[in-house]
């Protein structure tokens, strides 16, 4: 019994020195890692940003120095790109300690303020760089920030987007560049887009009042929503065919239309770094449009729904990869700047939505201030907002086409000084065993009441939703089969390659004289067939019950 407690004792002792042993070990080894790293990676602080983003050329803009020889030496290139990655850090720093409430602005939180922040741009100017290399001092002669101040009591945003002029020192400790000195010198309203410097060019489609005009002459748009057949959607670009395109223009061309709408999603062209291949296509696209006299709305932002003010700036290098490599082609009609947009307004909010889009405006005429620009709307109701914002206004719509004029007339009413166009409408013929389907002949009765409407009031024109009948429906949103049958019976043109007769309606001046249908009609759809058949079914099985329980009670 002794020696069992002797040999125990022991064996813990050797135990204890093991872990005191492994435990100097590593104090020794976080010191000597202290002592030849002093300091700590900025990149530490913040997981999310390295220390030099890889965004730093699109985000940061030198001036030219101003140094003399007196006032200290020459700043070295890789100095220089540390400095600005160490300033832009220290930007978004400051951005997400406002989203998280901490650690710098309790007082403002304590006063039920919420902040967030989020800086786009800086254009630098160099000052002064020490001759040890331990001082920078420059000037932000052009800091843009966007801003939303909110309550959380009332609910209410503001948001501002602003240019200031910031002093800054940055000293070099422990190996990293810090911000010593931020000082705002002067700040206002945000950049002003600069004035065209001369007449759009040729080619260009003009507003003049109401209406659209092409080099002087009345341009009344016509037009159509487009996607290949077999490669609609996300589909589009990927798979993306020259000839398939070339067919299909010239196809739209024979039906008498001379606009087409087309949708560019934003990540299947790469998100903030617009990917050269998906841009050879839509410079191909466009070549194609104008070789068959056909003016291009080129909606972007497709499918992106996020606004919140921490991807402002990639959407901006989206823009800046994008617009000025078409900016000068005659074929483009506009830009749209986000497809249905007010469908964004529940993942965001209208204030914060709606600053985005005059942002997008703003940026996008900075880089093409010759095309028009408009935004898609859901209803007519919807279009209503910022009508400052765009050259000319577009809606959409898909309810019942009596309500129609009364619905364009107070839209009108509403923006008495901008061209209005009906930028999509339809009616899907997939007619099978579920309620509410239609006809061919309902969608050409239904296209040509629409239309008379239209025409009747002062619009500058109209597009159709869309040329073909899918193949198939590569949404998530229409994932249910009667949701990926309706929205693959919405065109013009059957799986067949054959015309419906509303093709026939769509053309500008055609005639809009329809045969109503008889009303007995609607009860020969496959719906009331289904109906009428199962409740014969029922009836044909009742008096079969019924006889024979007649004939047993005979039979007693």
């Amino acid at each position: 019994m002794v020696k069992s407690r002797l040999k125990l004792a022991i064996w813990l002792i050797l135990l204890g020195c093991t872990l005191a042993t492994l435990y100097a070990v590593l104090v020794g080894l976080g010191q000597v890692i202290t002592y030849f790293h002093n300091g700590a990676d900025p990149a530490s602080a913040l997981t999310l940003i390295p220390t030099v983003p890889d965004d730093l050329p699109d985000r940061l803009t030198w001036l030219d120095d101003h140094v003399s020889a007196s006032e200290g030496r020459a700043l070295p290139d890789f100095t220089r790109q540390q400095l600005a990655g160490a300033y832009l850090h220290a930007w978004a720093q400051w951005g997400i300690s406002y989203e998280l409430q901490r650690p710098y602005i309790t007082s403002t939180v304590s006063a039920g303020w919420q902040i967030q922040q989020s800086n786009l741009h800086h254009t630098l100017q160099l000052t002064f760089y020490s001759d040890d290399g331990l001082v920078a001092t420059f000037t932000d002669q052009a800091a843009q920030l966007v801003q939303q101040v909110s309550r959380a009591d009332d609910g209410v945003d503001e948001i501002n987007e602003t240019t200031s002029v910031y002093d800054v020192v940055m000293i070099l400790e422990e190996g990293n560049w810090r911000v010593h000195d931020l000082v705002r010198r002067s700040g206002g309203p945000t950049l002003a887009v600069p004035a065209p410097d001369k007449p759009a060019p040729v080619g260009f489609v003009r507003v003049q009042g109401r209406a659209l005009q092409l080099d002087g002459k009345p341009y009344a748009l016509a037009g159509i929503n487009y996607y290949p057949q077999t490669s609609p959607w996300t589909k589009f670009w990927p798979e993306y065919r020259a000839t398939t395109t070339r067919a299909d223009l010239k196809l739209i061309r024979q039906l008498g239309l001379n606009t087409v709408r087309i949708f560019i999603a934003y990540t299947d062209f790469g998100g903030d770094k617009v990917d050269p291949v998906n841009l050879a296509k839509l410079k191909d696209f466009l070549d194609q449009a104008q070789a068959n006299e056909l003016k291009v709305i080129v909606t972007l932002f497709d499918h992106h729904t996020d606004h919140h003010l921490s991807a402002w700036s990639a959407d901006d290098r989206h823009l800046a990869g994008l617009i000025p490599a078409v900016a000068t082609h005659p074929a483009i009609l506009a830009w749209d700047i986000k497809n249905e947009a007010n469908r964004d307004y529940g993942l965001n909010t209208p204030a914060l939505t709606n600053a985005w889009l005059r942002h997008i405006a703003n940026t996008v005429h900075r880089y093409d201030p010759y095309h028009l620009l408009t935004i898609g709307w859901s209803t007519p109701e919807a279009a209503t907002a910022m009508t400052n914002t765009v050259d000319f206004i577009s809606f959409h719509y898909f309810e019942d086409s009596t309500a129609y004029g009364e619905r364009l007339a107070r839209l009108l009413a509403a923006a008495p000084d901008k061209p209005v166009i009906l930028q999509e409408f339809v009616m899907s013929t997939w007619n099978s065993f579920w309620p509410n389907g239609h006809t061919e002949e309902e969608q050409a009765i239904y296209y040509a009441d629409l239309l008379r409407q239209h025409r009747n009031q002062p619009t500058a024109g109209y597009l159709v939703w869309t040329l073909h009948d899918f193949d198939s429906v590569p949404l998530a949103e229409f994932s249910l089969p009667w949701q990926q049958a309706t929205q693959a019976h919405m065109g013009l043109i059957r799986r067949d390659g054959s015309l419906k007769p509303a093709a026939a309606l769509i053309r500008p001046g055609a005639s809009l004289v329809v045969a109503p249908l008889p009303r007995w009609q609607r009860f020969t759809k496959p719906f009331w067939q289904m109906v009428f058949g199962g409740s014969a079914l029922v009836l044909l099985g009742w008096l079969i019950w019924a006889g024979r329980r007649w004939l047993r009670r005979r039979a007693r």
